[in-house]
């Protein structure tokens, strides 16, 4: 399976299912970024846990009143540190709700996308902790 990349997320509304399924996460790159230091490595896996889980939270709670414009923040928020622990295809969900808060608001398509969005982080997380279990043979 091809990585979308930016440009074309945006430019069409693609079908996420099955996104992430071969998805491979490799932290070798983010740990060169992070000069080898393995304690800085698994305070940014942390960071992206927890921004994830609150990207989650405030989705959920933007969806359900109706709120784009807030939806349209937390997404905007979010997609650097994506971006960062090379989640790709979980940015790339969030890059077609940003577009959706802007332009079409259809709800239907946010909350799909939002529950695709909650399946692949889960399985994302389990791929990033398994990463960083070979790189560093412990558990975050």
């Amino acid at each position: 399976m091809k990585k979308m990349q930016h440009s074309e997320a945006s430019e069409k509304n693609f079908d996420l299912q099955d996104l992430g399924e071969n998805v491979t996460i490799e932290l070798a790159a983010i740990l060169d970024d992070c000069m080898g230091d393995m304690g800085l490595l698994e305070e940014l896996i942390r960071l992206y846990k927890q921004n994830a889980v609150e990207f989650i939270g405030g989705a959920k709670l933007f969806i359900n009143n109706g709120d784009f414009a807030q939806l349209k923040l937390a997404a905007h928020k979010i997609k650097c540190g994506l971006a960062m622990m090379h989640t790709y295809h979980l940015r790339d969900i969030v890059i077609e709700m940003h577009e959706q808060c802007e332009t079409d608001k259809n709800l239907d398509r946010i909350k799909y996308l939002n529950n695709l969005f909650i399946t692949e982080y889960l399985a994302a997380e389990k791929k990033i902790d398994a990463a960083f279990t070979q790189l560093g043979n412990k558990k975050i």
